[in-house]
């Protein structure tokens, strides 16, 4: 993890003082990423941005009309539209190719899959985990990180949904992060290099300001900003997607690595008179039935999207689980930078059992399993 901190400040440093070099060169142009502009007032945010940089809107799964969003808009050649689903680090990762800087704020309370099993607390830390993990690896030099009552993260009295985690997760990596907060000062909240080619440039502030002014508003009216009340008519089929994240803490000299080998183990352990692992000697777990052959679940370990600190399972096949093009089921366990506490989660992950079926069985089944897991941590963290 030092490693990848270090690294990451050494390309921070280097690009902060290319820009420095460059400065004075009036056709250079840098590239902002931002998330969540399609819930602001498009013209004014994008307005205020182009006049200093080319900007990549990030779009996610439940932005309206993103089917239909061209790579790069008709009335302003300076900003490109790029899918981006941040509980997906590849995806990511693709999406911040070639941005200079980013801007981040949490997304307001609305989730695409059909069933969410998680709180926000959760769900804010696999974002911004994904979301800094991604600007780290494309050299991002400063993230603006927007912080807004509008976006559900400020709960009295509960620090783990507060701003302060998310903030930690994006500095943790080792780029600097400039905080703006509803009703406070921009401030420096992470230790970069000394001096002013860390500091968070002007028109990155002034724009983060303007969607914050768009979300105090967008909360003041009950409505998101930029949204219509009504979209265009076009014929959508709903897909029976479930996302599931869960938080545990691990015990002492552990990873995520050894979380999901052992969460394995440990559930055919759980479930042995009704099931079985059986376990190929390679990636590939299959959970069967204890009396047959056929594979309920399959599981494949993904090695080039996988470390110590961020394992990843594809749902890779049987009868319990639909395969479709465009839902990539995957089971991830991902450590939070600095801590013991390791996030838990079943993305884009489509069913075979009728809806209403699955959701009175199998996903009450698996919230039980996963309280299970977490008690079962908590008394191997006690005895050591």
């Amino acid at each position: 993890m030092n490693s990848a901190k270090d690294s990451c400040k050494e390309s921070a440093r280097s690009a902060s003082a290319d820009t420095i070099n460059n400065s004075t060169n009036s056709s250079l142009r840098q590239t902002v990423a931002i998330t969540g502009a399609s819930r602001c007032p498009d013209e004014q945010l994008l307005t205020l941005l182009t006049e200093h940089y080319n900007v990549i809107v990030l779009l996610d799964k439940g932005d309206r009309g993103l089917a239909a969003c061209p790579d790069q808009t008709g009335h302003c050649p300076d900003v490109q539209r790029r899918p981006c689903d941040l509980f997906s680090l590849p995806s990511a990762e693709k999406a911040m190719q070639g941005a200079d800087y980013a801007i981040y704020f949490v997304q307001p309370k609305r989730y695409p899959a059909r069933l969410t099993q998680a709180c926000i607390a959760d769900i804010n830390a696999i974002q911004a985990d994904h979301f800094a993990r991604a600007a780290c690896k494309n050299g991002i030099q400063h993230i603006a990180f927007l912080c807004s009552a509008a976006a559900g993260d400020d709960t009295p009295g509960s620090l783990p949904l507060s701003c302060l985690e998310i903030e930690r997760i994006l500095g943790s990596y080792g780029l600097p992060v400039t905080t703006l907060r509803t009703g406070q000062n921009a401030r420096q909240t992470t230790a970069g290099a000394p001096g002013p080619s860390f500091e968070a440039p002007a028109a990155l502030i002034s724009a983060g300001k303007v969607l914050l002014d768009a979300l105090v508003t967008a909360s003041g009216s009950g409505k998101l900003p930029g949204i219509p009340d009504k979209g265009p008519s076009v014929k959508s089929t709903r897909v029976s997607d479930v996302r599931s994240i869960q938080r545990v803490v691990l015990p002492d000299n552990t990873d995520a690595a050894w979380a999901a080998r052992y969460y394995l183990d440990w559930l055919g352990s759980l479930l042995k008179l009704p099931l079985r692992i059986d376990h190929d000697g390679g990636d590939r777990h299959r959970i069967c039935l204890r009396a047959g052959s056929l594979p309920i679940l399959e599981l494949t370990c993904l090695p080039h999207q996988s470390n110590p600190q961020h394992t990843i399972l594809r749902i890779s096949g049987g009868v319990l689980a639909k395969q479709q093009d465009a839902y990539e089921g995957r089971l991830e366990f991902l450590q939070l930078p600095g801590t013991r506490e390791c996030i838990i989660a079943i993305h884009d992950y489509l069913p075979s059992l009728p809806w209403v079926l699955y959701k009175h069985t199998q996903a009450l089944v698996h919230l039980w399993v996963m309280a299970a897991f977490r008690r079962h941590l908590q008394l191997i963290s006690s005895r050591s």
